[in-house]
């Protein structure tokens, strides 16, 4: 069970643990059989010598390294790169067959990121707040997707 402050309270029980990593000198990643359902473990708690052979005897850990780590986030790194990616399509581009689809992604890869950030239980409010604040923000000072539209619609 994890309790911090500010976030929410997150149970994994024997049987939902999925996967159990860990990287030398940071700790433990309890990974959950759901996508979201993760704990990390500092080597800075209290009890870490305690908890590290109790986890041991539920899943073996596995060595990660930075491709792994890059890997458990493989889902936000897609979202920021097809959001980038669409956005300078229809930056560079201006023919409407080609604008339309770009931008209809990039509002639709905008909008699953912050679904995303909303749903994530390993985020405190506090951080989905600032991060819907920014998605936003960032929504509308990008509107140059939405204008491309328009200006390829009415011509």
């Amino acid at each position: 069970m994890r309790t911090q402050d500010g976030l929410q309270t997150l149970k994994l029980g024997r049987e939902e643990v999925a996967s159990v990593g860990e990287a030398k000198g940071r700790g433990l990643y309890i990974c959950g059989q759901e996508r979201l359902r993760r704990i990390f473990i500092p080597t800075g708690l209290v009890d870490y010598d305690d908890v590290r052979p109790t986890i041991s005897e539920w899943r073996r850990p596995k060595q990660l390294t930075i491709f792994s780590l890059v890997k458990m986030r493989a889902r936000d790194l897609g979202l920021l790169v097809g959001m980038l990616a669409a956005w300078g399509i229809c930056a560079a581009s201006l023919a409407p067959i080609v604008v339309v689809p770009c931008a209809v992604c990039f509002y639709g890869l905008l909008g699953l990121a912050t679904f995303d950030a909303y749903k994530d239980p390993n985020k405190s409010k506090r951080a989905k707040s600032l991060m819907l604040f920014m998605l936003f923000a960032l929504w509308h000072y990008l509107d140059l997707p939405y204008l491309r539209i328009l200006s390829a619609i009415f011509r």
